[in-house]
């Protein structure tokens, strides 16, 4: 009876102490607070940056938009009106001379708070930057929000100011790609293997795409573009080999399974209103080689597509 009556107590002494420690851990853990440097790290906030991203970037676009012809400044000026408080500058700082057209606005991610008065907590710089006829610019607009839930009762509170265009950094020099089998990127050019696959890819003709992709292609390989950009040709073509491929003969035998990686640069043309343009884009490839035969333009299929290629000579 003494024994069992220990164990009881012993047991209890032992839940009770979990409950304590249980309960000093979840104490702490409910009153734990982020540091100002953690909410700056993480970009953690109430404010909502990206409707007054958009906000700000939509008065750029009107405050960079210079018309001076008659009328056309007035109804600038009735725009912006529609944007600002009572002590901005209801010109946005043009003098009402010379003309400039924004072809795009966008926030930059940037934002900076204001805690000066009843704006603290509830307005931020946001960095826009401005593509317009004579240039690319940066401004800070100052945002206003009254409710932080909705983002709703936004405005513009103040004046915005010119800052400089981001830093350019010189490119380091790239690691050397595999070595080039000209042979089958010739061979692939020749027989039109990239020709008839982008023209199928183009315009996102499913049964001609089927002639070309593996199996299991990628959704963007067997979705194509929709007809958005028609006609390719091929410019240049560099299909590498595998990393430590035996060349000691000149030429690799290829076995079917393995993966090739390509790069292709297709000009197009984009249909417009007026004539259409031609225009260079740069491909990367995933080929796989899929069976033997007496041409490589039929032994190869398409697994996968990206857009872009990087410059292989840096600097």
């Amino acid at each position: 009876m003494t024994v069992i009556l220990c164990a009881c107590l012993v047991a209890t002494g032992i839940v009770g102490y979990m409950a304590f420690s249980l309960g000093v851990s979840t104490m702490r853990a409910n009153t734990y607070r982020l540091s100002e440097a953690d909410i700056a790290r993480y970009r953690l906030t109430d404010f909502p940056l990206e409707q007054a991203g958009r906000f700000a970037a939509d008065y750029a676009r009107i405050c960079l938009t210079h018309d001076a012809t008659p009328g056309a400044a007035d109804q600038r000026e009735a725009q912006l009106a529609r944007y600002v408080s009572a002590g901005t500058d209801p010109t946005c700082g043009w003098n009402g001379e010379g003309t400039q057209t924004v072809s795009d606005a966008s926030w930059t991610g940037e934002s900076e708070p204001i805690d000066i008065g009843g704006y603290a907590g509830k307005a931020r710089m946001m960095t826009v930057r401005v593509l317009t006829t004579t240039g690319s610019r940066v401004v800070t607009v100052p945002v206003y929000v009254a409710d932080l839930q909705s983002g709703d009762g936004m405005r513009i509170v103040g004046d915005v100011g010119e800052m400089p265009q981001p830093t350019l950094a010189d490119a380091p020099e790239p690691d050397e790609p595999a070595d080039v089998d000209a042979g089958l990127g010739d061979a692939l050019v020749q027989g039109e293997f990239f020709q008839q696959f982008f023209a199928a890819w183009g315009d996102s003709n499913g049964p001609a795409l089927q002639r070309f992709m593996t199996p299991d292609a990628t959704s963007r390989t067997s979705s194509g573009l929709g007809g958005t950009s028609t006609q390719p040709s091929i410019q240049e073509a560099r299909v590498f080999l595998p990393e430590g491929a035996d060349q000691s003969d000149g030429t690799y035998a290829w076995k079917t399974g393995e993966v090739a990686e390509a790069w292709i640069w297709v000009s197009w043309r984009t249909p417009g209103a007026g004539e259409s343009t031609v225009e260079t884009r740069a491909y990367r490839l995933q080929l796989v080689k899929t069976t033997q035969a007496t041409s490589p333009s039929q032994e190869w299929a398409v697994r996968d597509i990206r857009g872009g290629v990087p410059d292989v000579k840096g600097g």
